[in-house]
């Protein structure tokens, strides 16, 4: 038999299969080193599991904040983890939205604060707050307050100096056409509260804080209006309309369909002190002002995407993937020094089936991926600037979904599929640069999770495990990195750097993180969670 002779394995990785390959490949490579040095292997360092007992639920996205801690993010529920500067891990943070579920989606740090996404809402707390304190719903009826409850109101946070409920100071009812009101009766009308002093209807035209009808003009009116016109007589508007359209009150033959003449004005209502926090005379009595450093449910999503809320920033502006609109957070244009962002919901919408699941930056533009579902292979990326009206570029693969952009130095591979795809693109089209070689019969299938992507040491990286609810991973579980020393004398070649520190076939990778020269993996394995780091003093035994 002939020999074969292997000797420059860093120039050939991991071959198509274990029958053939690139020259130089060998069949797997798992736990070795290609890269360091050329022309020498090395054992790996592994991973080791860094999070203790203490992070109890799969977590899919990691973010390493400027104020030196590193947050992880459960996608089974709003829990949120920390680990300090002291290397110390805690929960900081139970994430309870009002509606919608509370698994986290989608997070990460833009100017100086964090951001996070559930289903339904954006939630965000600044990185210098200390205290993210545990705000509740604000200022519903009959809502009960004890002191010290905090709440989110207005962009601004408050803290209950003595206990009330909201019945004291917020709308009882409100004023409605027909509607009925007795005496001590409070209401809010136009942002003033008022208090009905006997018993009426508001048929009546007694509408609090409008007790003075506007004379006659050539303007537009509203339902429940009121002006005076010939000789002092009082008439209130039915319904909308013009005066242009000649119904002037007393005048033209249709006048009655828009007025009707009513009794000189009485007055039933006084003005209330109100103890909505910032509103009213009295408001001091039962609010404060507090530092505004606790976490809050921020803003509400229009789709409420229950899978995916991707984040990623490009050109000053913060990005969000809901369902098939893409939500931009960004300060008002021309003022980027404004501590103040602007929500805008839908800043894009793309085609009706398709869901944003992957969003990375290229250049100074935005890459997004798309999924419809497991049953259609069909998904496509689009390319935005960020401002004009729709995106500039589209490219349709016959694929199970984008999954994930895989980052380098000023590019990204895409990783589509769920049989180990790997695409390049060239800003207008992607090509199949790789297929990540396994058992892809029947319905096994692997993919990379959204956020399980990295570029470390030169080194593409991405997590590439089993899809959830698939019976079988197609391809080998582990930390894959698609690298080479030197672009312009080697191969960038395939090879997995790592696997998990409880490594089996069933292992999901949701999230890939740096920070300075430590990876943060987290994973699932079974009922077992954790996040693992590298271990610098031990390397792979069995690589």
């Amino acid at each position: 038999m002939q020999e074969i002779l292997i000797n420059q394995i860093n120039q050939g990785g991991m071959a198509d299969s274990k029958y053939e390959g690139e020259a130089n490949s060998v069949s797997k490579i798992v736990g070795i080193d290609l890269h360091s040095e050329p022309g020498l292997l090395k054992a790996n360092y592994k991973l080791k599991k860094d999070s203790g007992s203490t992070i109890d639920e799969f977590c899919k996205c990691i973010v390493t904040s400027s104020n030196g801690n590193v947050y992880f993010f459960s996608s089974e529920s709003g829990k949120i983890w920390m680990k300090n500067t002291a290397g110390v891990y805690s929960l900081k943070y139970t994430t309870t939205p009002s509606t919608g579920d509370s698994a986290i989606l989608g997070a990460t740090e833009y100017r100086g604060e964090l951001f996070w996404a559930t289903s339904d809402y954006v939630f965000k707390v600044s990185v210098d707050s200390a205290d993210w304190g545990t705000l509740k719903t604000p200022w519903e009826v009959n809502t009960s307050y004890s002191t010290n409850d905090k709440v989110y109101y207005e962009a601004k946070n408050y803290k209950c100096i003595s206990g009330h409920t909201s019945s004291d100071w917020t709308d009882v009812k409100a004023w409605f056409y027909d509607g009925e009101f007795e005496s001590g009766d409070e209401v809010k009308y136009w942002g003033t509260p008022y208090k009905a002093l006997a018993t009426h209807t508001s048929d009546e035209y007694n509408t609090p804080g409008r007790d003075a009808p506007d004379s006659w003009e050539d303007d537009k009116y509203f339902a429940r209006d009121k002006v005076i016109s010939h000789g002092s007589n009082h008439y209130a508007c039915l319904f909308s309309h013009r005066s242009f359209s000649d119904s002037e009150p007393g005048t033209g033959e249709d006048w009655t369909v828009f007025w009707k003449e009513v009794d000189k004005w009485t007055d039933f209502w006084e003005e209330m002190e109100d103890n909505v926090p910032g509103e009213g005379k009295d408001w001091e009595d039962y609010w404060e002002v507090i530092d505004d450093g606790y976490a809050v449910q921020w803003k509400e999503f229009q789709t409420k995407d229950s899978n995916f809320h991707p984040m990623a920033i490009a050109r000053n502006g913060l990005y969000v993937g809901d369902g098939d609109v893409l939500v931009q957070i960004k300060p008002p244009l021309g003022d980027d020094d404004d501590d103040d962002v602007v929500f805008t919901p839908a800043a894009l919408e793309i085609v009706k089936e398709h869901r944003i699941k992957s969003l990375s930056a290229i250049d100074i533009q935005l890459a997004i991926g798309t999924y419809v579902d497991n049953n259609v292979n069909k998904t496509t990326i689009y390319r935005w600037d960020t401002w004009t009206y729709t995106w500039n570029m589209e490219d349709e693969i016959d694929e199970v979904g984008i999954n994930a952009f895989i980052p380098v130095d000023n590019y990204f591979f895409v990783q589509a599929g769920n049989t180990g795809s790997i695409y390049s693109y060239d800003y207008n089209m992607l090509y199949l640069t790789k297929r990540i070689p396994g058992d892809w019969d029947g319905q096994k299938s692997s993919r990379v999770q959204p956020n399980a992507t990295a570029f470390f040491k030169q080194r593409p990286l991405f997590g590439v495990s089993k899809e959830e609810g698939s019976i079988a991973s197609g391809a080998t579980p582990g930390v894959y990195s698609l690298a080479t020393m030197n672009p312009r004398v080697y191969h960038r070649v395939l090879a997995i750097e790592h696997v998990t520190s409880t490594y089996s076939e069933d292992t999901i990778i949701g999230a890939i993180e740096v920070k300075g020269d430590q990876l943060y993996i987290s994973w699932k394995d079974g009922a077992e969670t954790g996040i693992d780091i590298i271990d610098y003093e031990n390397r792979y035994e069995d690589a």
